[in-house]
């Protein structure tokens, strides 16, 4: 969909959407993290009500830069932790994280906003689980030789969205290590899971 100004994609398998600015920049200020925070309020806000109540936020998670873009990435959390989605080619992105929204930008213009409009509109149930103490992480990434490559070690929950089943995500609690710039989990990264 397009207005001339601008266009949206929409996924509609995965509830998700990317609005392109293509007009050409106008602007004289330069793009810092509150015109980042209006944007995304402008383009769909944050969460609803409801989905917060159940233990969901977005927090700032990291600006990145390449040559090609300057992005300014949130992730989402659940009961402050933080959640990495399955991250794929979607909305014309190869490495799209749904657990996220991100904003793409020059100096002066936002160019796009990507982002999940995943809702919690049913209760949660959350089941006790048990992962390996960091010290049993570290001894597993050592044994899979990659302990040297990885800049990062935290816990989170992993979120697999589930198309077939009425559009339901699954949370699971997981390790992730932060290898090159990407986070996946521990049992990904030792060669135990696809």
């Amino acid at each position: 969909m397009t207005d001339g100004v601008s266009v949206s994609t929409y996924d509609r398998d995965y509830n998700a959407f990317r609005f392109n600015t293509l007009s050409p920049n106008t602007q004289t200020s330069s793009v810092d993290y509150s015109t980042i925070v209006s944007y995304i309020n402008i383009h769909g806000g944050w969460l609803d009500q409801l989905t917060q109540r159940s233990g969901f936020r977005y927090y700032f998670d990291q600006m990145s830069k390449t040559d090609e873009e300057q992005a300014a990435t949130f992730r989402l959390y659940l009961n402050r932790y933080p959640v990495f989605g399955e991250a794929g080619p979607l909305l014309e992105q190869p490495d799209f994280d749904l657990a996220t929204i991100k904003v793409t930008f020059e100096e002066n213009q936002i160019r796009s906003l990507s982002r999940s409009m995943l809702r919690a509109d049913r209760k949660l149930l959350l089941r006790e689980s048990s992962l390996p103490s960091v010290e049993q992480v570290q001894q597993q990434l050592q044994a899979a030789d990659v302990l040297d490559e990885i800049s990062g070690i935290r816990m989170g929950y992993k979120m697999t969205y589930k198309i077939s089943t009425s559009r339901y995500a699954l949370f699971e609690p997981a390790w992730f290590i932060k290898r090159n710039g990407k986070w996946t989990t521990v049992n990904q990264a030792i060669g135990k899971e696809g």
